[in-house]
């Protein structure tokens, strides 16, 4: 989803090169047609955006209901980062503390944590 922001505000910029640049002619149709084209890109990012921030909404809603993990993959954006392992840690283990490996179930990421519990 993260593309498609990218693509949409790369295609902004170029339809804001073209306005500019159009600014030199005398076709106020395509001047017209140019500005509708900015409009219309920036609507679409908006929506993104917004789709986005309610979907991350939604997914924290999930996880308190369902007692699922709630934490944000740092990779992909999704609340998709589970514990998967948790050993008592080397040196600390005696006094609680973990170690304990995170991975995402969407794309894969991977990282291992010390916990203090």
């Amino acid at each position: 989803m993260a593309d498609i922001l990218a693509s949409v505000s790369s295609a902004i910029n170029l339809a804001e090169k073209l306005e500019e640049k159009s600014s030199t002619l005398e076709n106020t149709e395509l001047k017209n047609i140019l500005a509708e084209l900015s409009l219309g890109l920036i609507e679409i990012r908006d929506k993104i955006a917004e789709y986005l921030t309610e979907r991350n909404v939604i997914d924290i809603g999930n996880c308190v209901l369902f007692g699922e993990s709630c934490e944000l993959c740092p990779v992909c954006k999704n609340f998709t980062l589970e514990s998967i392992s948790c050993k008592p840690h080397p040196i600390f283990g005696d006094i609680g503390g973990t170690d304990r490996e995170m991975r995402c179930s969407l794309c894969g990421f991977g990282e291992s944590r010390y916990v203090d519990l």
